[in-house]
């Protein structure tokens, strides 16, 4: 499974998206025409940006609402042209309930899905792969991915969401959790607010963090900006430092797997053991791919307080074929 530029020849195809305040969710739109005939499109909308906002909102809040509405209407105007049904799936922010509950049962797709996962919530990602795997289990569903890269990153922590209203499970994902001691596994990317906020509530016991490595000309930028944005966390006496691949999905997921087994399931008896994913969107996908095995793992997503815009720029976009069955296959068999 390996993420290329090359469009692919789909023909027929439903399309699944997440409407967002980045411009990004927006950038797809164009690769898509050259993927086929989209007939229906899943848009996940999120009630949180409706209604009343609060009044201690910032600038940066209200723009981020403005933008989520705009990006909406214009993926509501694309559809139009297209010609392709829409089924709205509405979700809130503070609510992360099993991909069944608004998609319905497996497997309500009638064709090969191409799923955008440039602007999904990791949470809902995580879960929402947990969904498709079922489909591909009962029906051998279909699935492309497609990913937009940026041109820029926002480094600054004011740019990306902060604070946490809450901690949640990620459906599919529960763990074994009893009256014993806690570690906890955080994969980090810039949003360090959030990540110290999971750990102040959480206090575990043992902690390890992972920091992305890009495997590029750009990976001392950004693992010295996670590492900025992250100090509050790195200085604790006794939590532990790892790297980790961030752009390529099967290598992290190796990498993942293979400290697991080194270096946790030896313990999991003595531990409860939580894992959070606030890395890139491919490492959500490699994360997948490694925990699936390790159900013991129950892995938690923060509902932010506030919800910004941390990209910006058209980067390329690039796609990987699944399959009828990649999201149920061993890892080592994903990396041929």
């Amino acid at each position: 499974m390996i993420f290329s530029k090359d469009v692919p020849g789909i023909g027929e195809f439903e399309l699944m998206l997440f409407a967002s305040p980045e411009a990004r969710c927006l950038y797809g739109l164009d690769a898509v025409r050259g993927l086929g005939s989209p007939k229906r499109a899943w848009v996940f909308e999120f009630s949180d940006y409706e209604g009343a906002q609060p009044r201690d909102a910032s600038i940066s809040d209200v723009n981020a609402v403005s933008e989520y509405k705009n990006n909406r209407g214009e993926i509501d105007r694309w559809l139009d042209v297209t010609g392709a049904e829409k089924r709205r799936v509405l979700c809130s922010f503070g609510l992360l309930e099993p991909i069944d509950n608004c998609v319905g049962p497996p497997n309500p797709f009638n064709l090969p899905l191409v799923l955008d996962i440039s602007c999904a919530p990791r949470g809902r990602l995580l879960a929402l792969f947990d969904y498709l795997a079922r489909c591909q289990a009962k029906t051998g569903q279909r699935v492309h991915l497609m990913y937009t890269l940026v041109q820029r990153h926002a480094v600054d922590e004011g740019a990306f969401s902060y604070g946490i209203q809450d901690i949640a499970v990620v459906p599919g994902f529960n763990g074994v959790i009893r009256l014993r001691r806690d570690l906890l596994i955080i994969v980090l990317g810039f949003e360090g607010n959030r990540a110290f906020s999971l750990y102040r509530r959480l206090m575990p016991n043992m902690t390890y963090l992972i920091l992305g490595d890009s495997g590029d000309t750009d990976r001392e930028f950004y693992l010295s900006q996670s590492e900025t944005n992250n100090r509050s966390l790195l200085c604790i006496h006794g939590n532990e430092k790892l790297t980790m691949a961030s752009r390529d999905p099967v290598l992290f997921a190796k990498q993942l797997d293979g400290f697991l087994k080194g270096r946790v399931e030896p313990v999991q008896g003595r531990y409860n053991v939580y894992f959070s994913c606030l890395g890139t969107k491919l490492q959500t996908l490699g994360a997948y791919l490694a925990i699936r095995a390790h159900r013991y793992i129950q892995v938690i997503d923060t509902i932010p307080s506030r919800r910004r815009i941390g990209s910006t720029g058209k980067g390329q976009t690039v796609f990987a074929d699944l399959g009828s069955s990649g999201l149920l296959q061993r890892i080592s068999d994903l990396a041929e």
